[in-house]
């Protein structure tokens, strides 16, 4: 099962033994028993392993790891994302800046 929790919400982010710089930079999950952290494409790896449409992409993004480019293009669009300012945001519509 996946659940959602953004390193912004200042109770999760208390609880996370990871500093708030690499929080900003990439995506981090974790296992239910919370013991074993992942980030980068390893969290891609073990969302893609609980969603059904999503398995078959797993083996792919396993060999891409292996072969030392997965990393590399989940980092490339990490750093290009754009990231929406908190509290910009109606139901109708999301005011981002241009760069």
């Amino acid at each position: 099962m996946l659940y959602f929790r953004s390193f912004r919400d200042k109770s999760v982010l208390k609880s996370l033994p990871i500093p708030l710089a690499e929080l900003e930079k990439e995506i981090f999950s974790r296992t239910e028993r919370k013991h074993i952290y992942y980030q980068g494409i390893d969290t891609f790896i073990q969302m893609n392993k609980r969603i059904p449409f999503l398995n078959l992409s797993v083996p792919l993004l396993i060999i891409s790891k292996k072969l030392g480019f997965g990393q590399k293009i989940y980092k490339y669009i990490a750093d290009n994302r754009e990231i929406f300012p908190v509290n910009h945001c109606s139901d109708q519509f999301c005011e981002i800046n241009n760069r």
